[in-house]
């Protein structure tokens, strides 16, 4: 448990206070007389888990001590360091690498700087974030199915815990099940409780609001409880009826989604066509649909320029495929509106990612994407490329559009 988990933390600090918690829950899941011998375990299992974070940085910075540690977020010097000081444990060498330490310490401050950028869910871009951001993005972006089967297991193992049931081993003495049983309050709390934290850890981060990825170290522990729905455990014929066709909805909606499996929203949300209205960023688009810009042009037999805006370094070009970039002039809130259409806008076939299409206008690139917001896309590659064609009717439609948005 030490070294996977130390692995786990090296590939993402979210992971870092969970993996703590996981541990400190094994010393709850051991009985009264175990606890000595659970608690030298656990003291094995940190160490191992520190000891695989220390070779991953290659020991660089061992011995460093805690008051050398040039940090400079408001979690570090409002409170970290703010304690050592009281204490005097400044001396002592800092338990975690400090090339770890400094890449938490420059997220935070990504995450308390103003001038960051916005925020965008449910159609609404905002300075700053949202305490339930993250609750939302994972209620549009779960299969309905899955949602059900992991609220009707976490009531299930709650209920569990408030009726007072016994342990796992107790349960199948008396009951002679076969399969898993019910929960103790131990393993309740290790499955529920990482759950909780990762939550609440992401959620109280509200310099600004991007990426579900951030959830990701949950999302075990919330299989499992979607899974304790079909224990063997008292299980009737028709609950295991309504599990399997629960379980077929999830398979069906995920093959309903191919391949377009980053850009999905359950029906719930509307479906991913409507994704762009509640959420943006690495939640739909990061640039994964210009695989089929040339597939595209074939079925569609294009012949007129091609200009491509896609949320991606990596540009269309290098797939061999012929288009340009569209030229980024004057803009709003660059150097003032643009004062000729026909040639920022030259005539032709415009792909642009949903991203910009959605933005808040605020760069060159999202504030020409912005451009197309009232447009209706000719077509739709994958689920976050809208391809416009210009020509001098839709020059004039979006000049009108500017111009109003101008007088507001």
């Amino acid at each position: 448990m030490g070294l996977l988990l130390g692995l786990a933390s090296s590939t993402k600090s979210t992971l870092i206070p969970l993996a703590l918690g996981v541990q400190a829950a094994v010393v709850l899941s051991s009985g009264r007389g175990d606890l000595m011998r659970t608690a030298g375990q656990l003291l094995i299992s940190i160490t191992a888990s520190v000891s695989i974070l220390w070779l991953v940085y290659f020991g660089e910075g061992m011995g460093t001590k805690l008051c050398e540690l040039e940090l400079s977020s408001s979690l570090f010097v409002n409170w970290i360091s703010r304690l050592i000081g009281e204490s005097g444990l400044g001396c002592l060498p800092s338990a975690l690498p400090p090339d770890l330490l400094h890449g938490i310490d420059f997220q935070k401050q990504e995450f308390e700087t103003p001038s960051f950028p916005e925020s965008y869910l449910l159609g609404t871009w905002k300075r700053g974030g949202w305490y339930t951001y993250y609750i939302v993005a994972w209620l549009v972006k779960t299969p309905v199915p899955t949602l059900l089967l992991t609220a009707v297991g976490a009531v299930q193992i709650l209920l569990n815990l408030l009726s007072r049931s016994p342990p796992i081993e107790e349960s199948r003495k008396h009951e002679h099940a076969s399969g898993p049983a019910l929960l103790s309050s131990s393993q309740a709390v290790l499955l529920i409780g990482p759950v909780l934290l990762t939550f609440l850890l992401v959620s109280s981060q509200t310099g600004f609001n991007r990426h579900l990825r951030y959830l990701v170290p949950c999302y075990p522990f919330l299989f499992l409880i979607a899974s304790s729905v079909i224990s063997k455990h008292r299980a009737t014929t028709s609950r295991r009826l309504v599990c399997c066709a629960m379980v077929s909805l999830q398979a069906f909606a995920f093959f309903l989604s191919a391949p377009n499996w980053m850009s999905y929203f359950n029906l719930a949300a509307g479906g991913s066509k409507n994704g762009p209205e509640v959420l943006l960023g690495s939640n739909l688009d990061w640039g994964q649909d210009i695989y089929g810009i040339e597939r595209w042009k074939k079925a569609c037999k294009v012949t007129d320029p091609i200009f491509v805006l896609v949320q991606s370094d990596y540009h269309p070009t290098w797939l061999g495929i012929d288009c340009y970039s569209p030229k980024l002039g004057k803009g709003r809130g660059i150097a003032g509106p643009i004062t000729s259409y026909e040639t920022a806008f030259p005539k032709g076939w415009y792909l642009i990612s949903v991203n910009y299409v959605y933005s808040n206008g605020s760069s060159q690139r999202d504030w020409l994407g912005s451009q197309f917001r009232e447009e209706v896309p000719a077509y739709t590659i994958g689920n976050t490329i809208h391809a416009f064609f210009v020509d001098s009717a839709a020059i004039a439609r979006i000049n009108g559009v500017s111009n109003a948005r101008s007088d507001e």
